[in-house]
């Protein structure tokens, strides 16, 4: 019709004429997976009327039936075809395909658009995966009766786990009285409903999040948050997001080392005595504890180098002066080639610490919340700015300003503009 009305003898065009136009190809729609449970759990951190950690509040546990679907895959589009001004139609690419979470104890069906689970336990989803595991109940404590406990699967502890005693599971643990000085590790969280009495030989790590009413002389690490209803006390606490104590009747640390990828939030940091508490946010809670180890060798290196330094320049001198034996000058090419390798070697580890500092700079810059007071002798670190407390300060927030610290009331601290590198 374009073709006849252009060839007619009356035809005057006012602008330009599209006679054959291409269309590009569209391409399909990305695969997507639906889970059919909650993959975020909202924890509500109340107390039970013993003053424990209510275990029904914290909504952790989803129980699933085997066969029960608990994940759907919709396959990648097609795309649309395209054309070509001469009518030649083009293919579309396909949409981005992606792998199913396959974790344990699940089975896929049909045709491999769904996961379904393959034994009655509770779902969980680990590292990415979704798995379905066992629970081990443990009617009392885990003491010589029980000995250590090692599971594939969640356990839970009515009683207490007692001293030099360890539990290990690929799920998650739950323990609804007290813990000793033991070893606990979980795929998942850790929820303790009394508390952690460590007695600095604790130790709590946890692929997802660590929960109690209260923490003491001990080390703890979450992936995720650690979130506690009264205090922790002369403990190290590293944690990869949060930090929180939410009690309604405390709600402080004192003492030790807490770590948080993102936030520290609590009632009062320090107290008046002036218990020296550190408090570290921004950056990742590992790139931390690398760089901080890092740093103590080094600055042990630095002065055996000084020593070998102050050594050498004094067989150096004697040698100058003709008083140096030649057992003296064999002690000086040994010294010359330990100062050789130390050279090559601290040159290692301040690449290596240039590095990790690096990356905590370019690190979201996290922020202190203190809603109550923020006692004297509490050193806080925000990416790698840090600042001593010499003044008590009420309801403050603290954070990276892109120099140094920065104090603003509660809640009020925005994060700078261009901050992470």
């Amino acid at each position: 019709d374009v073709l006849r009305e252009i060839i007619d003898p009356n035809y005057r065009p006012y602008g330009p004429v599209t006679i054959a136009e291409e269309t590009l190809p569209v391409q399909g729609s990305p695969a997507q997976i639906e889970f059919k449970f909650r993959t975020h759990k909202k924890i509500v951190l109340t107390e039970d009327e013993h003053g424990r950690v209510d275990f029904k509040s914290l909504n952790l546990i989803e129980n699933v039936k085997s066969g029960q679907i608990l994940a759907v895959k919709t396959p990648p589009g097609d795309g649309i075809p395209g054309r070509l001004v001469n009518g030649k139609e083009t293919l579309a690419r396909p949409g981005t395909d992606i792998k199913m979470p396959i974790g344990r104890n699940i089975y896929l069906a049909a045709n491999n658009t769904q996961i379904r689970a393959s034994m009655d336990g509770h779902v969980l989803l680990i590292g990415g995966k979704v798995n379905v595991e066992n629970t081990l109940i443990i009617p009392g404590n885990v003491d010589y009766s029980t000995g250590s406990i090692y599971f594939l699967g969640s356990v839970i502890v009515k009683g207490d786990v007692l001293d030099e005693f360890q539990v290990e599971a690929t799920g998650d643990v739950f323990v609804h009285g007290c813990v000793g000085k033991c070893f606990i590790s979980a795929g998942g969280s850790i929820a303790i409903g009394e508390g952690v009495k460590g007695k600095d030989i604790a130790r709590l790590f946890a692929g997802q999040n660590v929960i109690a009413k209260y923490l003491e002389h001990a080390t703890v690490e979450a992936k995720e948050d650690v979130r506690i209803l009264e205090e922790i006390l002369h403990s190290k606490i590293e944690a990869g997001n949060r930090v929180t104590l939410e009690g309604k009747r405390r709600g402080v640390i004192i003492g030790g080392l807490t770590r948080a990828g993102d936030e520290v939030t609590v009632k009062e940091l320090g107290c008046a005595a002036g218990v020296k508490t550190m408090v570290e946010v921004g950056g990742s809670p590992r790139t931390r504890q690398e760089l901080s180890a890092l740093q103590n060798i080094y600055q042990q290196e630095i002065n055996i180098y000084e020593q070998l330094e102050l050594n050498i320049a004094h067989l150096k001198k004697q040698k100058n002066t003709g008083k140096l034996s030649l057992e003296g000058d064999m002690k000086l090419q040994r010294l010359l080639w330990k100062h050789k390798k130390l050279t090559t070697r601290m040159e290692r580890y301040t690449n290596q610490k240039e590095f990790l500092e690096t990356r905590i700079k370019r690190a979201e810059p996290g922020v202190i919340n203190v809603s109550g007071c923020l006692y004297p002798s509490v050193t806080v670190t925000t990416k790698i700015a840090a600042m001593l407390i010499k003044e008590p300060y009420h309801a403050v927030s603290l954070g990276f300003n892109g120099v140094g610290v920065e104090i603003c009331p509660f809640g009020a601290y925005k994060e700078p503009i261009g901050v992470a590198e």
